[in-house]
């Protein structure tokens, strides 16, 4: 049994005492060896002799304080079990982590996940480059499989799935409410507002959803979000190995609106088209001019003209309705978006 311990203490630290220049070289190095470090040793794994309980009161490791840690490790022939629980940052965490090193690689499983987890102080540890924050009270539920010793190894080769539910959060940096008024631009003057409009934020009563993960892609189509202000539902997927996201939402006000921006809200039923997307220290938000136009185009041109363009939509939009816009078509969709806000 230990009463505390500081892992960050056994680190290196950095000198401050570095030119810009030194100092953006060692983070290159530092990046690299990073990358390269090994953290799942093979052939240690397999001469492990292992069959023990630890207890630490409180355990600190990547700034991350974990306390009334329970572990239990078994490890013969190259397979290593090891059930933990701990409390972490006002919720449990409660995993169970196995290890198969009998192969050339080895095989890491991780099962569970955490309850009741206070998301502020992971996301300014493990994302603090981040542009926007996710915070709530978390709960996961996972089921993993990878396989490697190098980070980006294992990562490539992540599999699994991943139940997700956060309550009473925010979302810091992206405000989902004011792309109604942006959506409105483009449909009336056909000006496509800035992508980085990450002043304001989106509080929200529950977030939730389901990832499938094969080979380091995350892919999420059941994501939900509600708040007494919005309703708001989409898919997408975050790419591990590249550190991307890509979302197409879409969402409804439960705010009584200004008459031209309920007309917006009506013109979608199913909500406005709104895309999430960057590399995860710049995600930027803004309306989906593609999704928009499909839909100018499915509800004011007849049928079988909609349905060509729906088919023919993976080139470039203007193109694509400059070819299909002719006679009466072209007309009847003209006269409707003049006259869509007067």
């Amino acid at each position: 049994h230990l009463n505390e311990i500081n892992l960050d203490n056994y680190l290196p630290v950095a000198s401050k005492k570095k030119s810009a220049k030194k100092r953006s070289t060692a983070k290159s190095t530092v990046a690299k060896a990073s990358a390269e470090a090994i953290v799942l040793p093979a052939q240690l794994l397999k001469r492990l002799n292992i069959d023990g309980q630890l207890a630490i009161k409180s355990l600190t490791m990547s700034k991350v304080n974990l306390t009334n840690l329970q572990l239990k490790t078994t490890a013969k022939n190259g397979i290593l079990q090891a059930p933990i629980t701990a409390d972490v940052y006002q919720g449990k965490f409660d995993a169970n982590i196995a290890i198969n090193a009998q192969g050339k690689q080895p095989k890491l499983t991780i099962a569970k996940g955490f309850q009741g987890v206070q998301l502020q102080p992971l996301m300014q540890q493990y994302l603090k480059s981040s542009n926007i924050k996710l915070v709530g009270l978390a709960n996961l539920n996972a089921n993993l499989t990878t396989v490697g010793e190098t980070m980006p190894q294992l990562t490539k080769n992540l599999n699994g799935t991943i139940k997700f539910s956060v309550n009473n959060g925010e979302i810091k940096g992206l405000s989902i409410s004011n792309q109604f008024a942006n959506v409105q631009k483009i449909i009336t003057k056909a000006i496509l507002p800035q992508t980085n409009d990450n002043q304001k934020n989106t509080p929200f009563t529950k977030l939730s959803g389901s990832f499938v993960i094969k080979q380091g892609v995350a892919r999420n189509n059941d994501l939900v979000l509600t708040s007494p202000a919005l309703q708001v539902n989409g898919g997408g997927y975050i790419d591990l190995n590249r550190q991307y996201i890509d979302y197409l939402i879409r969402a409804k006000t439960k705010l009584k609106l200004p008459k031209n921006l309920l007309q917006v809200q009506n013109y979608f039923r199913n909500g406005i088209p709104i895309r999430v997307s960057g590399n995860l220290d710049n995600i930027k938000i803004y309306p989906d001019t593609q999704a928009i136009m499909k839909a100018i185009a499915q509800r004011y041109m007849p049928k079988n003209v909609g349905e060509q363009i729906q088919k023919q939509f993976d080139g470039n939009i203007g193109q694509q309705l400059q070819k299909q816009l002719n006679g009466k078509a072209g007309e009847q969709l003209k006269k409707a978006l003049d006259g869509f806000f007067k």
